[in-house]
């Protein structure tokens, strides 16, 4: 028989400090599902004893999945199978530009010009607008969708950070032209492109390195991986002009990539031009890149070789699966194209549109489309909550619980519908919900050793059945 259990707070607490590690017990001779970072295992221990499995970052749970040091790992059944041929339309209509999805896909995030940012925490059902006025052209957020960084272009454009799945939003660095982002699975890791220049965060954000210059072109997109060790940049060739006005060619495009967070960047060889989308997968070895007029190419090899795929198509945006095995792209005046195979074959589906902007799901069961100009935010797949572990839950609102001082989840908020109210953070009281987890903060009271302490504030996310 197989169990799932809550994770639970492991407390390591000093006179003078206090430090977090979030872990799930795998008592002797039971399975239990662990689903983290976009990345789901059935995790056995048939030893003698409770052992314990770490996946507080996503760096923590990919050294365990290398190196179980005794259990062993299955992957998840799938809680659904996705269905792509129907798209359901949500929101608004505006000129969307971008979209973002947290690694469930229960969290999503739309810009677009002129307008506010769009969030959704029920999987594209409904939409809240948030944020400053401006001319959005990218938006990004860390796996669980805590973490949120937009882009806005322009003189009054400058770069926006969020911690709290865009509720409230910063403004950091300088008004710049900036065109695109991207984030590490934990959020912390950030890499964004202005017309000529790669910049890089490792606060999350708070301060920016500039990186690399374009030798002639423009840059346009970015991608990272999970740990974001690994980064890929599109520089699109522009066109020359002669001293009278008329167009004499392009300059030539480039594909760049990072292998050590930014730091330096080589250029690869990839076949074609004008690239115009790139995505990669979580551990940065596979690679989609698709061209303005041109195919479609995927790379398995972190770049050593590439493989043409579908047909010539403007295609204005990709996005990968956790694994790379699920790809979409958008096709402008065409249709959303979907491969389950790592790129090897496609398949159409919805109508013909402007379609501008895709993400999907750490598991690629949910997708994400936008139209530009004056369209719609589209989803498809898993229902909202559909997990890789087989859980039906859905985000209802984050909650920053008062332990000391009150009985409810309304602190800073006006109500918290379908919490318990927790009072003892316990191990056996970690979880009086399906699929709660805790936000490692680190306000407690008290000393000593394991478990004990008092906590005071902890952010938690309500998640009702």
């Amino acid at each position: 028989m197989k169990f799932r259990f809550p994770s639970f707070l492991i407390l390591a607490l000093t006179a003078a400090t206090a430090s977090a590690q979030v872990g799930t017990q795998i008592p002797s001779g039971q399975t239990v599902t662990v689903d983290a970072h976009g990345e789901c295992r059935q995790v056995t221990n048939a030893g003698s004893g409770t052992r314990m499995v770490f996946a507080s970052t996503a760096a923590e749970w990919q050294s365990f999945r290398d190196h179980p040091n005794g259990l062993t790992m299955d992957a998840c059944a799938s809680g659904c199978t996705p269905h792509y041929d129907t798209w359901t339309p949500s929101g608004s209509s505006h000129s969307w530009l971008d979209v973002a999805s947290s690694a469930d896909g229960s969290i999503i995030a739309a810009v677009g010009q002129n307008m506010q940012i769009h969030v959704s925490g029920d999987g594209g059902v409904s939409w809240t607008a948030t944020g400053p006025s401006k001319y959005w052209t990218g938006i990004t957020m860390s796996d669980d969708g805590m973490k949120m960084v937009a882009t806005a272009y322009g003189t009054s454009g400058q770069i926006y950070t969020s911690t709290d799945s865009g509720a409230t939003w910063t403004a950091r660095d300088s008004a710049r032209n900036w065109q695109d982002i991207a984030s590490s699975a934990d959020g912390t890791k950030l890499v964004a492109v202005e017309d000529n220049k790669i910049y890089t965060s490792t606060n999350s954000g708070v301060t920016w390195t500039p990186r690399a210059n374009t030798a002639l072109g423009q840059l346009w997109q970015v991608a990272s991986s999970a740990d974001g060790g690994r980064l890929l940049a599109l520089e699109i060739g522009l066109e020359i002009y002669d001293i009278d006005g008329f167009p004499t060619g392009t300059t030539p495009g480039a594909v760049r990539l990072s292998t050590d967070s930014g730091a330096t960047w080589t250029t690869l060889s990839v076949p074609g031009d004008n690239w115009d989308s790139v995505a990669m997968s979580a551990d940065g070895t596979k690679f989609i890149i698709g061209t303005d007029g041109g195919r479609i190419y995927t790379s398995g090899n972190s770049g050593a070789t590439w493989t043409a795929r579908e047909s010539s198509r403007q295609w204005l945006d990709v996005a990968s699966s956790a694994d790379g095995s699920t790809l979409v792209a958008a096709a402008w005046g065409g249709k959303i194209y979907v491969s389950t195979d790592s790129g090897a074959s496609w398949t159409p589906h919805e109508s013909n549109r402007n379609w501008w902007a895709v993400a999907s799901s750490a598991d690629g069961t949910k997708l994400v489309a936008a139209v530009g100009h004056n369209g719609k935010v589209y989803t498809a797949g898993c229902a909202a909550g559909a997990n890789g572990g087989g859980g039906g839950n859905k985000l209802i609102v984050n909650c920053l619980v008062d332990l000391d001082n009150s009985d409810d989840c309304a602190e800073g908020t006006s109500s918290c519908p379908g919490c318990v109210p927790i009072t003892d953070p316990s191990p056996n009281n970690c979880a009086p919900l399906n699929g709660q987890f805790w936000e490692t903060r680190t306000d407690y009271t008290g000393s000593g050793g394991y478990y004990n302490g008092r906590m005071v504030d902890i952010q938690w996310r309500c998640i009702a059945p």
